[in-house]
């Protein structure tokens, strides 16, 4: 948190973005979402005076970040509903798999307390994991599932768990294999989208099809089921970039149903649409190796919300 009222003078290269985007990058530890709230709040001024969120900076703005009331502001609201309990798959003395329920955060950050996550959870029943890992607010997480997906999470219980498996997935030798419902039909049996990635002025991440700017990023893709206007698909994750399957398949010109970021334009108006407050995206495989080198793989169904809602496609 700040100390003292933090300016910063506007350069004419970082003129053009917006306030939030452009605080984001330039305050760290505080989330996009937090930066947010302080701009309503009126904590962050330009020129001296409040700003919008959406505001486009322009070359020489004064831009103030006031510290009185930030602790205040931030303080995560009180959870006035049960949070989504996970379900522990296995356990093991070096680690543990959960399975992950759709709508929980993975781990702590500005705009999210510890108890209000899936490590807040784990926690409570592995309190030693509290020192495993390289980064305190990210105790043995390795890898992670953003708040709307659900799935196959794998957590280190000691340190050297967690660096075998930092090495497998920088190593690419972990599987993991995904189901998602897409807009659209998609008429190949398989395909792979290799579009690289990389991240926009507005803090969201942007595939290039038609060029090589970016990160290497590949995703293969499997039908498993065409409906009249989706198709469920497996999708194996090559890389690991951030919000790779969604980028991807957005590009691809499938987006994800359930989508609301990484799309272009609005699908058709069907049954379903507005029946999912989710993505419908669940990392249905993990395969991993352990100490020992033995290979371990878990596999999880469909949560009833998906299942369900496919159901209603036959």
């Amino acid at each position: 948190m700040l100390k003292s009222t933090k300016k910063i003078k506007v350069k004419a290269d970082e003129s053009k973005q917006r306030l939030d985007v452009f605080l984001t990058a330039k305050l760290a530890g505080f989330s996009r979402a937090a930066i947010q709230k302080l701009v309503v709040a009126k904590q962050i001024l330009v020129n001296e005076k409040p700003a919008n969120k959406h505001y486009k900076l322009k070359t020489d703005d004064l831009v103030e970040i006031k510290p009185e009331k930030i602790k205040k502001i931030l303080e995560p609201a009180k959870i006035k509903e049960r949070l989504p309990e996970i379900k522990i798959m296995k356990e093991t003395k070096d680690f543990v798999v959960v399975n992950k329920p759709a709508g929980l955060v993975v781990h702590a950050d500005s705009a999210h307390s510890l108890k209000n996550t899936l490590i807040g959870q784990v926690l409570d029943i592995y309190p030693e994991i509290k020192k495993v890992g390289d980064n305190p607010l990210r105790p043995g997480v390795v890898h992670r599932l953003d708040k709307d997906v659900s799935g196959i999470i794998v957590i280190a219980r000691n340190q050297a768990m967690f660096d075998h498996l930092k090495s497998e997935f920088q190593a690419r030798k972990v599987d993991k294999e995904y189901l998602a419902l897409t807009h659209g039909v998609i008429n190949k049996e398989k395909d792979e989208i290799s579009f690289p990635i990389s991240r926009k002025k507005s803090g969201f991440m942007a595939a290039n099809p038609q060029g090589s700017n970016g990160r290497e990023a590949v995703t293969k893709i499997k039908s498993a089921k065409i409906f009249l206007h989706y198709t469920l698909i497996k999708v194996l994750l090559i890389t690991g970039r951030t919000h790779q399957i969604r980028v991807h398949l957005s590009a691809y010109g499938h987006p994800i149903v359930g989508e609301k970021i990484y799309i272009s334009k609005k699908p058709k108006k069907t049954k379903i649409q507005g029946e999912l407050d989710r993505l419908f995206l669940h990392a249905s495989k993990l395969g991993f190796t352990d100490l020992t080198g033995a290979k371990k793989e878990f596999y999880s169904d469909l949560p009833k919300e998906l299942s369900s809602l496919l159901e209603k496609l036959k």
